[in-house]
């Protein structure tokens, strides 16, 4: 039987041609295709149309989808379509019908690839047929384009296109060349474990193999708009099916959007795609929970993007705060507050408290009821005893208490989850703010509210605002005035209010007090006049010392000392505020007045020999007259170190340029005195000779800052004021924020080192460096870490120092020392290196060398504890196959060697308070573990991956290294000859 006469319901290009099929006048009507599945063989297509528009009674055995394809569309194909499913919708029927189209079938329309078809939906009766053309509805647009292409056996892709009047397209291609412009990847299933997710997906591995291109695969975890990735393997269970592990909590302290990429596995991939997501379903059960040290819950959930792409927002989960009241009695705090939960009904509730100082966390129970059954609010309320006890149950001081964030900590199933607290409300303060007494001390606590509007909680001794009004020295007496107050809320201790000024030594802690010659009070201000004669301050000390400024503010039993300086200041590291010399008959004392960067004020006091001080007027005068001085090059680091970038760029102007008048300046008893003495030219700090060469220096390098070497201030040396001052840096910036900037310095630097164009742009930015003077040059100390014999089995311990540890007994007390020993005295640690035959070298910071004997006892013949002067840096990081640490910028050089860095964070927050230059994880190319246990994993991951970095690490390095050669100190060399040469 003939086919019925077809009714035409779509006009195309090919006008001439429809109308020869279709007699009847012609509606502009469209069907929506609601599904297009790709296998191996073919595609399934499902359409979706009005039951209104369609005629009566139809005939599956008429009804058809029809494709054509060629410059009239006279080739033409056809598949049949059968009825699927019904369905109503604000009150209109609609019909879903199904056709599938093989992939051989559709090869027919055109013998040459690229091709381009279109398709028609005809339905029909035994007496008329009515075509609709393929449409796809607005919210399936995006998914159809993306998320449909289809492969065959031969390697040809299968897409379907939308035309700009929203018309269904097919598009046939075969790829060629070794870039792969398309390649379709689809996440099909989603499982929770518990380092993270089980993604399971589609591709075609035989699209790869039948193009040449390597069938390896990989998933990258970029982080949006930002260089931040991570990188899992893809395991291929079949030519169609691919799995990979994707572990999620080494990412948990980045929250943001991430999108994942499927790529190929070269270490630098030659291309990368979007993993497209099919269904959101998938998603639903797939959210995963990592705890964080500082974030507290930490979540992770995919989502399918509206450009039907795989995606996952990490971030911070959070527990509303509403109210909380606070109040204080004998030694306990009570408080009571509501809040906002909408999850399970927990087992157990606590609150939290995590010290930002030392990281040390407290947490008591709280009682919680529901306010109203049919909303998610709670009335919380709970105590916090014992104060002043510590763990051990022995007095300790509140004002260490400090500042600590809170948390939320619920258990259920044994499992606990910590929330951060989080809260809309400015009355915190105000509802919770109290002052109490303990023995001679006032406190102050209170909840309060982060400028991210996080909720913390703050204990405080109540503080002094002091300030210098004037300074001035007179006839060998330092005489200041100013003004004090104790910040408190109790107004009847305002009276009582006197003032005791101090100087003290800043090693030893000797003090002198100064004469108060007068002080009253002005509207709950002490007003004070001190002074004290510089001659007096002899006594605490020797011939160098540091002496700091204290005010001790007094009322009835109560006193508060803090460091005494300026409210309103300008900080310059090289000036001298006021000065104060006394001569003897053979040596000559001097007191100079400076500030600290925080505006305290400081004395630094020196004695040289009288010759010294004669001789430095002398080169003064006839440096200003001299017109042509020759080259003398000064070189140093810290006075009692030859180990870092000034003894490698020394040791480079020495072997490469043995005619230049180069020297390095070192003290005495300093233990790499010999190593650097082997190639001459080396300057006693203090000496004749050092005294006379640096008054005659052209150009000074420093590592840090250069007065460390030089025999008097800077600023009173001619030759420092005039000369070219080179920078020659100790590590890469971008970590902790450094007192280099530019405004810091009356005499700043001619020549600033850096490693690398991004480098640059942020010394720049940061510090206000000009162009000319901040060079990409590298680490003149890199240039000898790519020589020497392979790695040992070795692995470095290498933490940096915290400012704050002052003191033995501020060390031993602190987080610091407890999980550093905590680490080196784990029994898991020792068997593991025991059992792998790795020897760790635990170097303590310059800092902490003082105290090596409280590592004592580690039991492991494993672990050796290397003390200052024993071996270089250098030497460590060379022999060392993995480097452990906390923030130290030594690790860049370990880095630059391509080796793996475990980074170890315990306190974060409080290491970087003042901020940092760089984004953090910019800098810190390797794993970051925040525990002892994840550490310890860490450890055992490094060893299977045969202690090498990650793919990660290596691809971000030209981030941190314009240059990876033996040059460094080469090219700073020329460019400081060229900027003395300029300068002449």
């Amino acid at each position: 039987m003939k086919a019925p006469a077809i009714k035409t319901h779509y006009r195309t290009p090919v006008q001439q041609l429809k109308k020869r099929q279709s007699p009847w006048k012609e509606k502009q009507y469209s069907c929506r295709t609601k599904e297009w599945l790709g296998d191996e063989y073919g595609i399934t297509i499902r359409i979706e149309i009005g039951d209104d528009r369609l005629p009566k009674r139809i005939e599956e055995e008429y009804s058809f989808i029809e494709w054509a394809a060629g410059p009239e569309w006279e080739n033409r194909v056809r598949v049949p379509l059968r009825f699927f499913a019904a369905d109503v919708r604000n009150g209109r029927s609609f019909s879903t019908f199904e056709g599938y189209v093989p992939y051989v079938l559709l090869e027919k329309l055109s013998a040459d690839v690229p091709f381009k078809a279109v398709g028609w939906a005809v339905l029909s009766n035994r007496r008329e047929g009515i075509r609709f053309r393929l449409k796809t509805g607005r919210s399936g647009t995006t998914w159809l384009q993306k998320g449909t292409i289809s492969v065959n056996e031969k390697g040809c892709l299968f897409r379907p296109v939308i035309n700009k009047f929203n018309n269904l397209e097919l598009k046939v291609t075969r790829p060629s060349g070794k870039k792969v412009k398309l390649f379709p990847a689809y996440l099909m299933d989603v499982e929770a474990v518990d380092d993270g997710w089980v993604l399971l997906g589609t591709a075609s591995k035989h699209l790869l193999e039948a193009n040449g291109w390597p069938s390896k695969l990989q998933l990258i975890l970029k982080k949006r708009g930002e260089p931040k990735k991570y990188y899992y393997p893809v395991e291929w269970k079949n030519d169609k099916w691919w799995s990979s592990t994707v572990e999620l909590e080494a990412s948990s302290h980045f929250t943001g959007v991430w999108d994942f990429y499927i790529a190929d596995a070269s270490e630098k991939p030659l291309w990368r795609h979007r993993l497209h997501m099919p269904a959101k379903d998938i998603a639903k059960a797939s959210k995963w929970y990592a705890p964080h040290y500082e974030k507290g819950a930490v979540s992770f959930r995919l989502y399918r993007t509206q450009n039907y792409s795989a995606s996952v927002m990490i971030q911070t989960e959070n527990v509303k705060l509403y109210t909380v009241r606070a109040s204080y009695e004998q030694g306990t705090i009570h408080f009571r507050g509501t809040l906002y939960w909408n999850r399970y009904t927990p087992d157990t509730w606590e609150l939290v408290w995590k010290n930002r100082d030392t990281n040390e966390e407290a947490s008591v129970p709280v009682h919680v009821y529901k306010l109203h059954s049919r909303q998610a609010q709670y009335v919380f309320h709970g105590e916090v005893t014992d104060l002043f006890k510590n763990k051990a149950g022995r007095e300790k001081h509140p004002y260490r208490f400090g500042r600590s964030d809170l948390y939320l900590r619920v258990t259920r199933n044994g499992e606990e989850i910590d929330y951060r607290l989080r809260s809309n409300s400015r009355n915190l303060v105000k509802n919770t703010k109290l002052e109490w007494y303990h023995q001679d001390k006032i406190y102050r606590h209170q909840f309060y509210r982060t400028t991210s509007k996080r909720v913390a909680f703050s204990i405080d001794e109540i503080d002094i605002a002091k300030d210098i009004t004037s300074m001035k020295v007179k006839n060998g007496k330092f005489i200041i005035e100013g003004q004090a107050r104790f910040t408190t809320l109790t107004r009847n201790l305002r009276p009582r209010q006197r003032v005791t000024v101090v100087v003290k030594n800043r090693e030893t802690e000797d003090e002198h007090h100064f004469s108060i010659k007068n002080q009253h009070l002005k509207d709950n201000w002490v007003q004070f006049e001190a002074e004290a004669a510089f001659e007096d301050f002899r006594a605490l000390h020797g011939d160098k010392a540091v002496l700091d400024m204290h005010i001790r503010l007094h009322a009835g039993e109560f006193m508060h000392e803090r460091k005494l300086g300026k409210k309103d200041f300008i900080y310059y590291k090289d000036e001298i505020l006021h000065s104060w010399v006394l001569e003897e008959e053979d040596r000559a004392v001097s007191w100079y007045v400076t500030y600290t960067p925080r505006g305290n004020v400081k004395i630094e006091t020196t004695t040289y020999p009288r010759k010294h001080f004669l001789k430095l007027q002398e080169e003064n005068a006839r440096m200003q007259k001299a017109e042509k001085k020759p080259a003398v090059w000064v070189i140093g680091e810290r006075p009692d170190t030859a180990q870092d970038t000034g003894y490698h760029f020394f040791r480079y102007c020495r072997t490469a340029h043995p005619e230049m008048a180069v020297y390095y300046a070192i003290e005495e008893d300093s233990m790499d005195r010999e190593a650097v003495e082997k190639l001459g030219n080396v300057l006693i700090i203090g000496s004749d000779e050092h005294v006379d060469v640096c008054l005659r220096a052209t150009a000074f390098f420093g590592s840090h800052d250069i007065e460390y070497f030089l025999p008097f201030k800077g600023p009173l040396m001619e030759s420092y004021r005039s000369g070219l001052r080179v920078f020659l840096q100790h590590g890469v910036l971008g970590r902790k924020r450094v007192e280099y900037n530019r405004e810091y310095y009356k005499y700043p630097f001619h020549l600033f080192c850096v490693s690398s164009k991004s480098e640059k742009k942020m010394v720049m930015k940061k510090m206000h460096y000009d162009e000319e003077t901040v060079q990409v040059t590298g680490l003149s100390r890199f240039d000898n870490l790519l020589e020497g014999p392979p790695a040992e089995r070795k692995i470095i311990f290498i933490p940096t120092w915290r400012e704050w540890l002052h003191s033995k007994e501020t060390f031993l007390e602190s987080e610091y020392y407890r999980r550093y020993k905590s680490f080196l005295e784990n029994p898991k640690l020792h068997r593991f290196l025991e059992k792998n035959d790795v020897v760790l070298q635990f170097y303590p910071h310059y800092r902490m060398q003082q105290y090596t004997d409280a590592f004592d006892r580690i039991n492991s013949d494993k672990i050796e504890v290397v003390k200052l002067g024993k071996k270089t840096v250098q030497q460590l990081l060379k022999e060392s196959m993995l480097m452990i640490t906390d923030y130290s910028s030594v690790s860049f050089d370990f880095t630059y060697m391509q080796k793996p860095v475990i980074y170890y964070h315990f306190d974060t927050k409080r290491f970087f308070q003042g901020g940092s230059l760089r984004p953090l994880e910019e800098t810190f190319l390797g794993d970051v573990v925040h525990s002892e246990e994840e550490l310890l994993k860490s450890l055992r991951r490094h060893l299977k991956r045969g202690w090498t970095e990650k793919k990660a690490v290596s691809e971000n390095r030209e981030m941190i290294f314009s240059h990876s050669d033996k040059h460094n100190a080469a090219r700073i060399f020329q460019a400081a000859e060229e900027l003395e040469e300029e300068n002449r």
